[in-house]
């Protein structure tokens, strides 16, 4: 089943051209690491690469080293017909050894090529949510076990001189005893010979972009509704919601006002700043169109006498399905602390195999995504209910 290149390689440090075998089984090897084949290949030889070489990325020299960059839209490997490749009728390959190796590291290509960019330029919901992610991390299992980071004990305690050896300000980290699986969701794209043979890389990633997309969305609003509301198999709790009078008593039964909105956003502003606040479309403009709000002189007048340690600025709001969050309710996140992200993503080994061996017609790819409150004092929650 394996067939061994010996002509891919990567650069190592100094400019010398280092080979790497390429079989159907590195696909194989990835997945056992949880691992896509790029950053399989990274672990393996990243450092070695030279990193003033295609920012030291291996599988970008590979592709490279194979007569078929991968790094400029519109030329390279993303100007190649699948078809071509498939059939081993291109001519970017020297020897037939290369075209085995670029046979075997298409559907690689073609994944990282759909999972790049995603928050370039772009202001839809999947973009954006990007940008609410405080961390990502990888994992070596399909499954894993929540951690919980417990600063009550510092947060609490007031400066005090201490000896050399002693501690002043202790926070908590424990996991859960009880592991969770990971969630999978997977993506497929069939292509007739035809389709094969006209249309380009480029084109086809396009495609499964638009084919992965309502998938990834519907994924990204089950995240957040688990993230707020709890999720009892992922040992999530609903957050903690504060009503909105606490902070003016003339707001509440619906109202916003400019009084509480600032007081809400300010609340213990000495440890986190909310950027983000998570509502739906009806509560976005009571935002907008909040009780008090100053207009632009009123503003302007009240620049004099600002206070220099406010500690918050105005949020950016994200907006959410109807469903996410409950109607009239405010979620406000630092998302430098609040979310962090557990991933990775896949050619099917077996799908890879079947077309690259015996000239199948269809790409398999998966996903395992899973996101948690990295610190649940990062969120914050009111009803204006």
């Amino acid at each position: 089943m394996s067939r061994i290149t010996d002509n891919a390689s990567f650069i190592e440090s100094g400019g010398r051209p280092s080979e790497i075998p390429i079989s159907i089984d590195i696909y194989k090897s990835a997945a056992d690491r949880n691992l896509s084949v790029p950053a399989y290949l990274q672990q393996e030889y990243g450092q070695k690469a030279d990193k003033n070489y295609a920012n030291g990325s291996v599988f970008s020299q590979i592709m490279a080293s194979l007569n078929a960059p991968i790094d400029v839209k519109g030329k390279g490997f993303r100007a190649m017909k699948l078809g071509n490749i498939l059939d081993g009728t291109f001519r970017a390959a020297v020897t037939q050894n290369a075209k085995t190796a670029l046979t075997i590291l298409a559907p690689a290509a073609i994944l990282s090529i759909v999972e790049e960019n995603k928050t370039e330029d772009y202001t839809d919901t999947l973009s954006m949510f990007e940008k609410l992610i405080a961390i990502d991390k990888f994992n070596s299992s399909d499954t894993f076990a929540m951690p919980f980071f417990d600063l009550s004990n510092a947060d609490k305690r007031q400066a005090s001189a201490i000896g050399q050896s002693a501690i002043s300000y202790v926070g908590r980290l424990t996991i859960s005893r009880k592991s969770h699986t990971i969630p999978t969701f997977s993506y497929c794209l069939e292509a007739s010979d035809k389709a094969l043979k006209d249309y380009c890389i480029d084109t086809i990633a396009i495609y499964l972009r638009r084919l992965r997309k309502p998938l990834a969305f519907n994924l990204v609003c089950q995240q957040l509704n688990s993230l707020i509301n709890g999720d009892r198999d992922m040992d999530i709790k609903p957050l903690p919601v504060v009503p909105i009078n606490k902070y003016d008593s003339e707001a509440g039964n619906g109202v916003l006002t400019h009084k509480a909105y600032m007081k809400w956003l300010r609340n213990d502003c000495r440890f986190y700043q909310v950027d983000y606040v998570l509502c739906n479309e009806d509560d976005y403009f009571r935002i907008i169109e909040r009780k008090g709000r100053p207009n632009i002189s009123l503003e302007q007048m009240a620049n004099a006498t600002e206070p220099i340690n406010k500690n918050f600025f105005e949020p950016q709001i994200f907006i959410l399905n109807e469903g996410v969050v409950p109607p009239g309710t405010l979620v406000g996140i630092d998302s430098r602390y609040a979310i962090a992200r557990l991933k990775n993503s896949w050619a099917n080994f077996d799908a890879v195999e079947e077309m690259v061996m015996r000239n199948g017609k269809a790409l398999h790819f998966y996903e395992r995504q899973v996101v948690y409150r990295h610190d649940d004092q990062a969120f914050k929650v009111t009803t204006l209910n």
